[in-house]
């Protein structure tokens, strides 16, 4: 986790603080090495069954946001950004089904953004008239039962799914979003 609070404040892993988790308030210790991006750990179990470790891609996308709407406690979850009018979750790895819906239930206003370069060699868009399709070889099957908005990051843009048709291979349609038009829509300005 990247914050934990610090007598009460939110704060960014540090050699020599100690504090506790936002959410169950255990204890956190900073973990400061040369290798990893300082960060926070609980000392024993993380109390959030949906925790994964995060990459850099996830720490990249989070730090587009406030601080303060980071690893916000949304009942008991720890949600990766939680903006004024909605929820987002970034995923780099596979989920199953269940856990999509359980997110998207538990969150309700939610908006997902994949990590698209890890199948970005078989996820391949065209322009069919005035709207982009897209054909998603070998599909990562559970997200064909998502309800809520997927966005998948290419690494220069976001391409928005507005319809993905559950077959093999996978296709639909949807359109290009900047990064900055996609955080300022998010952030609600």
């Amino acid at each position: 986790m990247l914050w934990a609070l610090v007598n009460g404040q939110r704060m960014n892993a540090e050699p020599g603080l100690t504090g506790c988790c936002p959410g169950c308030h255990a204890d956190m210790l900073p973990k400061c090495g040369e290798i990893v991006t300082w960060h926070w750990a609980h000392t024993g179990t993380s109390c959030d069954p949906w925790y994964e470790v995060e990459s850099e891609w996830h720490r990249q996308w989070k730090a587009r946001f406030p601080g303060h709407w980071q690893e916000v406690n949304v009942r008991g979850r720890l949600a990766d950004v939680k903006t004024p009018t909605t929820v987002l979750e970034f995923q780099a790895s596979p989920i199953p089904p269940q856990e999509i819906e359980a997110r998207e239930r538990h969150y309700g206003q939610l908006k997902w953004v994949l990590k698209g370069a890890d199948f970005s060699d078989n996820f391949n868009i065209r322009l069919q008239g005035d709207y982009w399709s897209f054909r998603w070889k070998w599909p990562r099957k559970s997200w064909w039962y998502a309800t809520k908005p997927i966005y998948v990051d290419l690494g220069d843009r976001l391409f928005a799914i507005k319809r993905l048709y559950a077959d093999v291979p996978c296709g639909g349609w949807g359109y290009f979003v900047d990064y900055a038009r996609f955080v300022q829509a998010c952030q609600g300005t």
